[in-house]
């Protein structure tokens, strides 16, 4: 896959931030020239794998994206949000916008382009989905990109990696109830640990499902009906409680 790629040196200091433009998108980085390059090329692959795997999905999204990649936690840390006083722990972030959208990601992880498709992933998604989908399928849809291997010739998707499998060995799966019942508010969402762990593996393997099955497209219908009756609890609870 040829991809057109220009860098310009963005700002001086230690350490030295780099810009690197490609067709699609803008990564800004302090982990060197050819982290940034090879960061630019896999999101030009991810689009094109998403655009040939979804064939009436909008990869042409007309909120411009940013890339920012750290290269250490410390720096990501400083931007992650804040939940009971203390910044999450994340490898990366997904900040949606009117005018412009940023993926933020730390460059000193072990597979950090594992990190670079969830991450895109998630902004296709918001891109693609206009209902409100729950952080199960969110993360779940973004776990099952994130697994994607590509080279010069081919792409492979949808192979569901070890850690997986070892994950929910070893600390035991989730009941689909208390699954689909998180939220982004939710101690299980926000803080690390073996209940966010879990809650990652298990979602992707219900998306892996949903996948397998065919069911994809009924989650619109799903979700719309899920949010109509949660505005009915809303509006009943306010009634009891007022």
């Amino acid at each position: 896959m040829g991809v057109l790629l220009s860098s310009t040196f963005v700002f001086g200091g230690d350490p030295q931030w780099v810009e690197v433009r490609s067709p699609n998108l803008s990564v800004i980085t302090d982990a060197g020239e050819k982290r940034g390059r090879d960061m630019a090329l896999h999101f030009e692959q991810m689009r094109s794998v998403f655009g040939t795997l979804m064939t009436k999905a909008n990869v042409n999204l007309a909120v411009p994206m940013q890339i920012v990649a750290f290269r250490n936690s410390k720096e990501l840390r400083q931007m992650a949000p804040i939940f009971h006083g203390k910044p999450t722990e994340v490898a990366g972030l997904f900040q949606g916008g009117e005018d412009r959208c940023f993926i933020m990601l730390d460059m000193s992880t072990e597979n950090p382009w594992s990190v670079v498709f969830h991450e895109y992933a998630h902004r296709l998604m918001e891109g693609n989905i206009a209902v409100r989908a729950d952080p199960w399928f969110e993360e779940g849809f973004a776990e099952f990109f994130s697994s994607i291997e590509v080279d010069n010739k081919q792409a492979r998707v949808g192979k569901i990696p070890d850690q997986t499998y070892q994950i929910l060995m070893q600390l035991g799966m989730m009941k689909v109830y208390d699954l689909f019942r998180v939220q982004q508010n939710t101690k299980t969402y926000n803080e690390s640990g073996n209940h966010r762990t879990t809650f990652y593996a298990e979602s992707s393997l219900v998306v892996h499902y949903l996948y397998d099955n065919k069911l994809i497209p009924k989650l619109g219908p799903y979700f719309d009906a899920l949010q109509v009756q949660r505005s009915r609890w809303t509006r009943r609870f306010r009634r009891l409680s007022g």
